[in-house]
């Protein structure tokens, strides 16, 4: 008997359980498919990034707390993304959601420099030991 042979039986049930699974996903994110068809008219392919087209379907998240988030349709995920460092504190941190209200108040981008920006690379300095920083965006 080859190896072939063995693992066929448990790869045909490896595909049977994703097509079940992905039954049940599309069955109960009929908002989240709803709001791509919608978005097929501003977003190239209906995503906002090609690393979110997975099939069977996109899931669309409407908020976060702490380390749950929830999708249009209400279903709750533990995030274990993390939201490219949002891990970090968790979703709606009151501590964050304070420091953002505090500054949007006070407008939130010049292009030019801001008092902010001392205080950020002097924590930056101390926490990791390089004395000088410059920011940057990208992506």
């Amino acid at each position: 008997m080859s190896l072939s042979t063995t693992t066929e039986p448990l790869l045909d049930r490896m595909d049977q359980l994703i097509i079940e699974q992905e039954k049940v996903m599309l069955a109960r994110t009929e908002r989240s498919q709803a709001m791509r068809a919608e978005a097929r008219s501003v977003l190239a392919g209906g995503i906002a990034s090609s690393w979110q087209d997975a099939p069977p379907c996109a899931v669309w998240i409407d908020r976060g707390l702490g380390s749950k988030i929830w999708d249009v349709d209400g279903t709750e995920y533990s995030d274990f993304h993390g939201g490219y460092g949002v891990g970090l504190v968790g979703h709606a941190h009151p501590a964050i959601v304070a420091a953002v209200q505090d500054r949007v108040t006070k407008g939130t981008h010049f292009a030019q420099p801001t008092e902010d920006a001392i205080v950020v690379a002097r924590e930056l300095s101390k926490r990791y030991g390089l004395p000088l920083w410059r920011y940057n965006n990208s992506g």
